[in-house]
């Protein structure tokens, strides 16, 4: 449990692949910087597997920076280029705290087919700022989801992002006791 080991992803294509581009699951100090996603579920999933691989637990320091992710998810509307959530059974619940802690997203370009951007459940200390997301055209948009979706999370701060082609904003949309929120000096993005 003590040996938690770091991890730097740098430089790296990541496309055509069904999956998702990186699954994140150590304590340690990660950075994945200047890469390249186009696959076919989430870009990058940071989860906490207790229902089916139980292969993953709880980050606590991950910069995700300079990256682009052009039509991510391609295959569903509720795929993004960061996921990050504990996944349950149905006869388990959060409890007390928060799982995965401080995830700086910042500085990224997304090419989105339908806006979705971040979903995070029990996460504290989220920074998403300074990246920008512009329309895709590539594929034809099916669904219109959430495009950060917060769930349970605290301490998160939503600044200097832009939306570029878009004919909607795209939403911010906090539920189930999150708390700490910050949107500033954001151009595109509207909480709702």
């Amino acid at each position: 449990m003590t040996w938690q080991p770091n991890l730097t992803f740098r430089d790296n294509i990541v496309r055509e692949n069904r999956a998702r581009g990186v699954l994140v699951t150590t304590k340690g100090k990660v950075i994945i910087e200047n890469n390249y996603f186009n696959n076919q579920m989430h870009g990058i999933l940071i989860e906490g597997d207790n229902k089916y691989w139980y292969e993953s637990g709880a980050v606590e320091d991950v910069v995700i920076r300079n990256n682009k992710f052009v039509n991510v998810g391609f295959d569903n509307e509720n795929r993004y280029p960061l996921y990050a959530s504990p996944m349950l059974t149905k006869e388990q619940r959060i409890g007390e705290g928060h799982y995965h802690r401080n995830i700086d997203f910042s500085n990224n370009y997304i090419k989105s087919i339908n806006g979705a951007i971040i979903h995070a459940k029990s996460v504290t200390g989220l920074t998403i700022s300074n990246n920008v997301i512009e329309q895709s055209v590539d594929y034809p948009i099916t669904e219109t989801p959430k495009s950060i979706e917060l769930i349970y999370t605290d301490k998160v701060n939503i600044s200097g992002n832009k939306t570029i082609g878009f004919k909607r904003q795209l939403n911010v949309v906090d539920s189930e006791n999150s708390t700490a929120i910050s949107l500033k000096n954001n151009t595109g993005l509207v909480r709702k």
